[in-house]
């Protein structure tokens, strides 16, 4: 028959208590040990059956984990022996350091689904306090989804993290089988309804109809058989024949929002007329349908499409006209007549400031009067706050003014800026320069560019320009 002595080790307030190990020796030397295990909540078990009928006494020896020792002697017989030692609690499963790292994890889990709904909330609200324009520009169906991809992801967190919920997916690539069950269940529900439910309710873009019109020195019927418009809303860009029934072009289709925003911008082909706009860009009130009337008036005939020719500067002394003078470096003949006070400029870029298209438009007429220095701060705050990239078209008149002003290094910038940029329109078919139409644009204001330019090196780099831009439109048709 064996006999049993069990050993308790506990701590002042009876608790379980940690320690190294528990030794049971006689005169002979060390029987038995056993160290601490974190998950026995009760004793410590030692089967004395073969040394007790030699010994009567055993010494039992509890080393803690300072190395302290304590120890006791007692007779071989069935009992419990209990130790109180100065010593910690030993970690429970449920305080145990892998549990505790657990519990770390989920604090990270909470943070992140609290973040990942805050994030949720915020686009909801900011989709219903916007909601005109995210209409208008058709987002609606994409919006729904990335919010819905937003809240799967908190609902992830919390089920993943919070919950421990897990999910087993077999099978192949090709008829892919997921096996799943409990909350994980829920979040599938959950996502394959956010992202396979048709958003059938979802409003379309709000678009209307553009109508172009043209006038004239000569009658209506044979302006309509020589004149064509290139046309560019946003990224769309199309060329456009008029009508011989109702002397119109209509561009059809177009989105509201980006008429608002970027405005149209008007290329007229002809070789008989011209826009007489100072501008390629409209900025029409936004009604249903559109109607923009394009002026046209007969080009010059000694120039094509060239920017006139400013008066020659007034001799100050008697008001007779006095021969031009070349400025230094690259400027072309001045022309003191052609231009604006700096107060008209400076209150027109207080004005326009924020309106890429405007500002634009401000930089084009500033260099056609040969204020370089205000072309050059116009179109540089359109290119600084960009969003369609409109202003683009304007990219020679921000070269030549550059080039004209001797800011060798800022021109050269310019030109390698423009041909990437159209490059890369080009290559990627994104962006307000991926149509030929825009292209087109940047190909005529290099030529007017090149007419306002003196210095023949630098007409030979433009010429350089014009063959590449050429080459991209036909690219881009």
């Amino acid at each position: 028959m064996s006999i049993s002595i069990r050993v308790i080790v506990e701590d002042s307030q009876r608790n379980p208590a940690a320690f190294s190990y528990i030794s049971l020796s006689t005169s002979a030397g060390e029987v038995a040990r056993v160290s601490c295990d974190p998950s026995k909540r009760d004793s410590y078990l030692f089967n004395i059956e073969r040394i007790k009928r030699t010994v009567s006494v055993v010494t039992l020896t509890v080393v803690d984990l300072e190395q302290k020792t304590y120890t006791k002697q007692v007779e071989v017989r069935d009992q419990t022996v209990r130790f109180v030692i100065n010593a910690p609690t030993p970690p429970s499963p449920e305080t145990s350091p892998g549990k505790q790292r657990a519990r770390s994890g989920t604090g990270i889990y909470l943070a992140a689904f609290f973040v990942t709904l805050l994030i949720a909330v915020a686009m909801g609200y900011f989709v219903v306090t916007h909601w005109q324009q995210v209409q208008a520009s058709g987002l609606g169906g994409q919006t729904y989804f990335l919010i819905s991809a937003v809240l799967g992801i908190a609902i992830a967190f919390a089920l993943f993290g919070l919950l421990r919920s897990t999910a087993r997916v077999k099978g192949h690539w090709v008829g892919l089988a997921i096996n799943a069950s409990g909350p994980f269940a829920g979040l599938l529900t959950f996502l394959l309804f956010a992202i396979v439910l048709p958003n059938k309710y979802a409003a379309p873009p709000a678009l209307t109809d553009v109508i172009f019109e043209v006038r004239g020195p000569d009658n209506v019927n044979s302006l309509l058989s020589t004149v064509k418009v290139l046309a560019s809303i946003g990224t769309r860009a199309e060329t456009l024949n008029f009508a011989a029934n109702t002397g119109r072009a209509i561009m059809a289709g177009v989105s509201r929002l980006d008429l608002e925003r970027e405005g149209v911008s008007v290329e007229v082909e002809s070789d008989k007329y011209e826009d007489s706009n100072q501008s390629d860009m409209y900025k029409p009130a936004v009604t249903d349908p559109i109607i923009i009337h394009i002026k046209l008036r007969l080009k010059p005939a000694s120039s094509k499409g060239a920017l006139p020719s400013p008066p020659p500067p007034r001799n100050p002394k008697n008001g007779t006209s006095a021969p031009s003078k070349s400025a230094p470096g690259p400027l072309v003949a001045d022309a003191a007549d052609a231009h604006q006070p700096d107060s008209y400029y400076a209150a027109k870029f207080a004005e326009d400031k924020t309106d890429e298209s405007l500002l634009s438009n401000d930089g084009q007429n500033a260099f056609a009067r040969r204020d370089y220095a205000w072309a050059v701060k116009f179109l540089e705050q359109a290119k600084s706050i960009q969003t369609s990239g409109v202003w683009q078209s304007s990219y020679p008149f921000l070269y030549g003014a550059q080039l004209a002003l001797g800011h060798l290094d800022e021109a050269e910038q310019s030109r390698h800026d423009m041909i990437e940029a159209v490059t890369v329109a080009v290559n990627n078919r994104h962006g307000y320069l991926s149509r030929a139409a825009p292209i087109g644009f940047v190909v005529r204001n290099l030529g007017l560019v090149r007419i306002a330019i003196e210095d023949a090196e630098r007409r030979r780099t433009i010429d350089q320009l014009i063959e590449q831009m050429t080459a991209l439109k036909q690219r881009a048709n």
